[in-house]
């Protein structure tokens, strides 16, 4: 606490002393208020502007101060000034006494309660911010509630002042009225209780509850102005109760769940069953994660007692077996076993053409009258939309000229391979770069993985990244941070041939050198790639022939016309794999291999990925290039712009995961703000149970409790807050480690390196999050996963047995070590004491 606010706060606690030491609450009772009625009137008409002021300066010092008897004092300025003067005074009196009282609390308070209940008090703001003055609105009706109390709770949240300001003054108005116009007939009372009876506290209770009322009546107006465009061609019944978009994970659970409670649902798939997770995503990674790891600990097969053996394997087996696994997991998200559950599931391309129409474009072979795909329309009361996320491509120049592959092609591309690819260039350094890049880098690719950043996986702490980048150069990987991709090229390989001048006739040419590597290809990208592909096509045996126009053959020297050339062998001139002289320029070019026509050199084409750091231009070279730069929504194509529903990354939704239209809902990547199939399913119960009872009960979506997992070894899991996150919300933490090389069970299994990191609230066993590096953290994370959903803090943890020896004591220890450092010292102490008296010392 700054001293500014140290000595404010002992201004205000000397006020309040004084109140109370001086008994200043007797000039503050009704009885002394109906005894000075006349002194005051009296004084007031001698001078009523000095009176006005007076009494508006003790009003607005009586509210800043929060001191009992403001209901006497309004009393008091409706018998001194009558209704309308007083009403006018106090209005503005009260009004600012309680902003004044406001800035108190905001000034000394926020702070500290901001620094203890910081991830609380930011939920509480996000509500001010959408709705705050709304229902300060209503809490000012009421005056039931303590005025004085709405303003210190106000002042502790990020309301704006002069929003807390007029709210005020108009929320006010109601209830300063009905005590002015009691003043004005002090005379007849008899005590305060008579302004405030029964009835008229029912009339200020209904007061109250109208904003909520009308509230309601504007959300209805609102939803019918938002249909009022499409209100001639809502159906009048409904062929289905909702429509899924998306047979992903999302889309899936959502399906499901109608299913279940009977509800008739209809699931639209345009590709793949099962969407990017199973198809591209998790299951994929994962098969090839476990070949790369067994591969490691073949050639790491000393750290059990065995030989180190260089694994043998087939690299288009190894794809395979991903794909096998890909079908063996298939059935789980088959049309066959939907329909089964009840589930009408069509394929094809759907679009909404209103709020409650789908059009399908099935693409099942199915044809219309115009042989064009067969289109069906579809309406139901609720559409879900999870239609997912895909790669995003970087716009490098000349990406295109080379090619490259995403998470979602590589693993169709990489099985068409005979080898693992021997150069490969990962673009991204997060979960997936980083899974990838490991997994190739074990499975014999030279890996060289480019992040922009400074650092990999940069949402976790900084050791964990330096853990993860440790780990995969460990392996082989290339890791280069802080490096930015500019753009790609191709050009000559190097090459320590001297160039050898090339005659063409009738025009004289001369080959030109081979460029070195740090500067252009005097070609352009997409130009050298047609000549690649071009050469690929040509294969040489005893003699050989190139083409321009016509065919080209080459003796002792090379000859070339415009449109037609012709050469006879002297003598036979062998070529490695691929030979092409152009009548343009007269250069013999390959893909990778080196043909001499009578000392002329060849060229090899390599592709390159130019990226700059510090300042610094660098080529590297590859044969494969992965884009893993993350993954965006699938927005296009969906009819979203047509019916104006907005999209920003995602489609925005609010807390229900409602789109503008109550009835259209957004769940898994293409809501947001997570990317995970877990999240997707979740955010899919939402979605699916308010758009079928949403009319009932609508229930917002919990992100309190996410877990994830990133899949290197060691593996890198989370939930909750991390030391970076909780730094920059400013929520105090404490932190809690076990190192897992101590744990026995990692050391049978010859994995003892990670940690267990626990942030908990200071000085409380209260979990706020969980990191954990090493073997099984994914698995291991979810005791900690329920523990913070059901509110369960470390002694719980601790007190429960875990079996020995497994992986899952590291919790238990990682417990522990929170226990040992928050034991009573002074306590233990005067235990110590006991046992020495026990001893007889």
């Amino acid at each position: 606490m700054r001293l500014r606010q140290i000595v404010l706060l002992l201004l205000l606690a000397l006020a309040v002393a004084a109140f109370v030491v001086l008994d200043l609450g007797r000039f503050l009772s009704f009885e002394q208020l109906k005894a000075s009625q006349a002194s005051f009137a009296q004084l007031h008409a001698a001078q009523p502007l000095t009176v006005a002021v007076v009494y508006f300066l003790i009003y607005v010092l009586a509210t800043a101060l929060s001191f009992p008897g403001a209901s006497i004092i309004t009393l008091a300025g409706g018998a001194v000034f009558g209704l309308w003067q007083g009403l006018l005074i106090v209005s503005f009196a009260s009004t600012v006494g309680a902003t004044l009282a406001f800035l108190a609390s905001r000034f000394v308070l926020r702070d500290w309660v901001e620094a203890r209940f910081g991830q609380r008090l930011a939920d509480i703001n996000a509500g001010v911010n959408r709705e705050g003055a709304f229902y300060l609105f209503t809490l000012r009706l009421i005056p039931v509630v303590p005025f004085f109390l709405i303003n210190l709770l106000m002042g502790l949240t990020r309301m704006k002042v002069w929003t807390f300001y007029w709210v005020s003054q108009i929320g006010m108005l109601a209830g300063t009225a009905v005590f002015v116009n009691a003043g004005t007939q002090l005379a007849q009372l008899e005590s305060v209780k008579g302004i405030l009876s029964p009835a008229l506290l029912g009339s200020f209770v209904l007061l109250g509850i109208f904003p909520l009322v009308a509230r309601r009546i504007v959300a209805v107006v609102q939803k019918r102005k938002v249909y009022a465009r499409w209100a001639d061609q809502r159906p009048k019944t409904f062929d289905r109760n909702l429509i899924v978009i998306g047979g992903g994970a999302g889309g899936l659970v959502s399906a499901y769940i109608a299913a279940t409670v009977k509800a008739k649902v209809t699931l639209i798939e345009a590709h793949k069953m099962g969407g990017d997770c199973l198809n591209y995503g998790c299951v994929p990674s994962k098969a090839l994660i476990k070949s790369a790891k067994i591969a490691h600990q073949m050639r790491h097969a000393s750290d059990y007692g065995l030989s180190d053996a260089a694994p043998s394997f087939s690299f288009k087996a190894v794809m395979q077996r991903v794909h096998n696994v890909i079908a063996a997991i298939e059935p789980h998200d088959s049309i066959e076993r939907y329909t089964g559950l009840g589930v009408e599931v069509l394929q094809g391309y759907g679009k909404l053409v209103n709020p409650w129409t789908v059009e399908v474009a099935l693409n099942d072979g199915s044809t219309g009258p115009d042989g064009r795909p067969k289109l069906v329309r579809l309406t139901a009361r609720s559409i879900v939309i999870a239609a997912g996320a895909r790669p995003f491509v970087p716009p490098l120049p000349g990406l295109d000229d080379v090619g490259y592959v995403t998470s979602d092609t590589l693993w169709d591309e990489f099985a068409k391979l005979n080898e693992v690819p021997k150069r490969l260039v990962v673009l991204g350094g997060g979960p997936i770069g980083c899974e990838l890049a490991q997994s190739f880098a074990r499975l014999g690719a030279h890996v060289t993985q480019v992040e922009m950043g400074a650092r990999l996986m940069v949402r976790e702490d900084e050791e964990v990244s330096e853990l993860a980048k440790a780990s995969l150069q460990a392996d082989g990987v290339q890791v280069l941070t802080a490096h930015k991709a500019l753009r790609c090229e191709i050009r000559p390989a190097p090459t320590t041939a001297s160039p050898v001048p090339v005659t063409v006739n009738p025009v004289p040419v001369t080959a030109s050198p081979v460029p070195d590597t740090a500067n252009p290809f005097p070609v352009t990208a997409s130009e050298a790639k047609q000549s690649m592909d071009r050469h690929a096509s040509l294969a040489m045996t005893d003699e050989v022939t190139t083409t321009t126009n016509e065919a080209i053959s080459t003796t002792d020297e090379v000859t070339a016309t415009t449109n037609e050339v012709t050469t006879t062998t002297n003598e036979a001139i062998s070529t490695m794999n691929e030979a092409t002289a152009t009548t343009n320029d007269a250069t013999a070019t390959t893909n990778d291999a080196t043909a001499t026509t009578n000392g002329a050199v060849a060229t090899t084409f390599e592709k390159y990925l130019i990226v700059e750091h510090n300042g610094q231009e660098k080529a590297i070279p590859f044969d494969q290039l992965l884009c893993a730069v993350g993954r965006v929504a699938r927005l296009q194509a969906y009819g979203l712009e047509d019916l104006g529903i907005p999209t920003h990354r995602t489609i925005e939704t609010n807390e229900y995961l409602q789109t503008i239209y109550p009835n259209i809902y957004a769940a898994g990547d293409v809501a947001g703000p997570f990317q995970f199939t877990h999240t997707a399913a979740h955010q899919a119960w939402y979605a699916a149970v308010n758009a079928l009872f949403g009319e009932w009960k609508l229930f917002k979506a919990d992100y309190s409790v996410i877990p994830w997992a990133t899949f290197i070894d060691p593996e890198v899991a989370r939930v909750g807050l991390n030391e970076q996150e909780a730094k920059e919300k400013n929520i105090p933490y404490e932190v809690t480690k076990y190192g897992i090389d101590d744990l026995d069970r990692a050391i049978a299994d010859s994995e003892a390196h990670g940690f267990v990191k626990v942030l908990t609230v200071p000085g409380k066993d209260k979990i706020l999050g969980v990191t954990i590096v090493g073997a099984h953290a994914a698995d291991l994370l979810a005791e900690y996963v329920l523990a913070m959903k059901h509110g369960l803090g470390l002694n719980k943890i601790l007190g429960t047995i875990h079996t020995y020896p497994t992986m899952s004591e590291a919790n238990k220890y990682a417990a522990g070590e929170w226990k040992r450092a928050h034991a009573p010292q002074k306590l233990l102490a005067w235990v110590k004491k006991y046992h020495d008296y026990k001893r007889g010392a």
